[in-house]
């Protein structure tokens, strides 16, 4: 199996086993500026390994700062649902034999 696609499946992996895990007055709570880094980490590597898919996938967690204030704009469920989204992709990838 080709490196980048282990390294981002575990990554995609995490997210979704610890977003499934999370109650649901944990995931009402303001998404953290760190969680939407590494979300946004996640998918630079997924478009970076298979820029083809990039009309397809999920956007970024947009982060903005204003007065001292950092502020992700979406939340867990956002997040959830683009992981998701990213690893439907590389499964289907897998099972089309794109990727071994």
């Amino acid at each position: 199996m080709n490196k980048d696609h282990v390294n981002i499946s575990l990554k995609v992996d995490s997210f979704v086993t610890t977003l499934n895990s999370v109650t649901s007055k944990e995931r009402d709570k303001p998404l953290s500026e760190v969680y939407a880094n590494d979300y946004n980490k996640l998918l630079d590597l997924f478009l970076a390994a298979y820029p083809d898919k990039s009309n397809f996938s999920p956007p970024k967690i947009e982060i903005s700062g204003f007065g001292g204030m950092i502020q992700a704009r979406g939340n867990y469920v956002d997040i959830l649902t683009f992981t998701n989204q990213i690893k439907s992709f590389l499964d289907d990838l897998y099972e089309e034999g794109q990727i071994s």
